[in-house]
């Protein structure tokens, strides 16, 4: 039997990866004060197509269907538009209101290498400050959750959606989303095609300007001033504020960067770390998107982090975290191996015994199969003693260890 198309089973190899990855990550994001928060897999069709907010692109991959009383639900295709719903359904909440957030995502997407219909993402959002200080807050938090998990060669692409609102004026264009929507596809599709489908909807000249802006490049500084001669933009001085608050080499201004979400209103980033997957984790500000849910405005920005990807591109290995495997030589002895195994779990010592009535050298080829580092042989013998053989299961080296004393060897 197989798993349904995008999704796939994860083996205790794979669970202990992920654990690891979605730790270091947690304990990154409580150290910046992000607080947890959870929200339904299930979301209202109202509440997931609420005026496009995702835009139509994404709202095509939803999951959605009725449930048994005919009502149209989906299943939620990120964790923004939920953190939304939620926020305008407690308008009281003290703000600044900062929150983290890990849940499985779907999307009827292409399945590739790092992609998948079903998928994890972690978040960090903080709601009610339209401060450009919350923006750089969001990205030094990325770039200390990307150095907790050991990768050094990654970049933060950062622009603002409001430099392309301001450049799409420039060049007299009124289609500003589909044109984003078409910037968004130039690390995809290349320039030529986006040429060619920019053409399609505005003029040769519009399209001449627009590509000819994007493709500045240059130190931050560089890209900022050469930006600033072509257009006035609010949106480029909150860049230089935010880069002002967050001094490091992994931020990189590229005015490319569109994001495909609608949503988006002001600063936007995403994280690279690998040339074969695209981005690993992304995000940026939506001061209207609560708004739809609750007549008024409220400033918010945040970034989510695809765990899937990052899990694809990290080469790490983890080992199972079982210390001790206790084996019985015989039936006589079984009743002491649960006294011994109760022992050490009593001293938060990671123990597991054999639940078949093996023999003993079969034992010993599951401990070894199954990475377990330490057995406890437990024999009449030994047992005269009050003692046990701890074997080491790398070296094969074995010792004879008083029981009372034995959690002590771990």
């Amino acid at each position: 039997m197989q798993t349904v198309k995008g999704t796939r089973d994860l083996m205790p190899e794979d669970m202990r990866i992920r654990e690891y990855v979605m730790d270091k990550i947690k304990q990154v994001f409580e150290v910046y004060g992000f607080q947890p928060l959870d929200t339904p897999a299930l979301e209202s069709w109202e509440v997931l197509s609420k005026k496009e907010a995702g835009g139509k692109d994404v709202l095509k991959e939803a999951y959605d269907f009725e449930d048994k009383a005919g009502r149209r639900i989906g299943l939620r295709y990120d964790l923004t538009i939920p953190l939304a719903r939620l926020i305008a359904s407690n308008p009281n909440l003290n703000l600044p209101f900062k929150r983290y957030q890990a849940g499985k995502i779907w999307r009827y997407d292409d399945v590739s290498k790092g992609r998948f219909r079903e998928f994890s993402q972690m978040d960090i959002d903080i709601i009610g400050s339209d401060s450009v200080l919350a923006d750089a807050e969001i990205i030094s938090c990325t770039i200390d959750c990307f150095k907790a998990l050991k990768f050094e060669n990654f970049y933060i692409k950062l622009n603002n959606r409001r430099i392309l609102s301001d450049l799409a004026d420039y060049a007299g264009v009124e289609k500003k989303l589909d044109v984003f929507r078409i910037i968004d596809k130039l690390e995809k599709v290349g320039s030529d095609e986006v040429r060619k489908q920019m053409e399609a909807i505005v003029s040769k000249e519009s399209a001449k300007k627009i590509l000819d802006f994007i493709k500045i490049k240059g130190s931050n500084q560089e890209v900022l001033k050469k930006a600033g001669k072509i257009i006035k933009s609010k949106g480029l001085e909150e860049l230089k504020e935010i880069l002002s608050y967050v001094n490091s080499d992994k931020v990189k201004v590229d005015l490319s960067l569109a994001r495909g979400l609608d949503y988006y209103t002001g600063p936007i980033y995403e994280v690279f770390a690998d040339k074969e997957i695209g981005s690993v984790a992304a995000g940026g500000r939506y001061d209207k998107l609560i708004g739809l849910f609750l007549n008024k405005d409220v400033p918010a920005t945040g970034i989510s982090f695809g765990i899937d990807r990052l899990i694809e591109i990290m080469k790490i290995k983890t080992e199972n975290k079982t210390k001790v495997f206790v084996i019985a030589v015989n039936d006589k002895v079984r009743e002491k191996v649960l006294d011994i195994v109760k022992l050490l779990r009593d001293k938060k010592i990671e123990t597991d015994f054999d639940l078949r009535s093996r023999s003993l050298s079969s034992q010993l080829k599951y401990a070894s199969s199954m990475k377990i580092p330490f057995t406890v042989i437990v024999g009449e013998n030994e047992l005269a003693k009050k003692s046990v053989k701890l074997r080491n299961m790398k070296t094969g080296k074995e010792e004879l260890v008083k029981i009372k004393g034995l959690y002590k060897k771990f």
